[in-house]
């Protein structure tokens, strides 16, 4: 899509070493990749502000789920899964209810990076 391959793109011009944000392996990469789709199909990408929370309602849930056993979304740092997804969410910050994707989203707002982009 047109956000993600913005979104790849910045993340490609900013990697330095460790801190690349599309992951260190093959399989780290194609599992962000899904998470940037999902930012952009399951919750608008950020960039719709009107679409009824009932709508991603189940998409919040899904992340809730897949938040339950792990701090990000792929690896062990912050990635491109995380600053996409989290950004795709922000609009609906008021219904994300689940104990784990309220921990995940609170854990991205409170990094460095999203408090100067705030």
């Amino acid at each position: 899509s047109g956000v993600g391959a913005v979104l790849r793109y910045l993340a490609r011009m900013a990697a330095t070493g460790e801190n690349g944000l599309e992951g260190d392996t093959a399989m780290a990469s194609g599992e962000i990749d899904s998470w940037v789709e999902f930012a952009t199909n399951s919750l608008g990408g950020g960039t719709v502000d009107d679409i009824p929370v009932a709508m991603v309602q189940p998409a919040l849930e899904a992340l809730d789920a897949a938040l339950a056993e792990k701090t990000f979304l792929v690896g062990d740092r912050l990635s491109l899964a995380d600053i996409a997804v989290a950004c795709a969410a922000s609009p609906y910050e008021s219904a994300i209810s689940g104990v784990s994707l309220k921990r995940w989203y609170m854990t991205c707002m409170a990094d460095p990076a999203f408090s100067a982009a705030a």
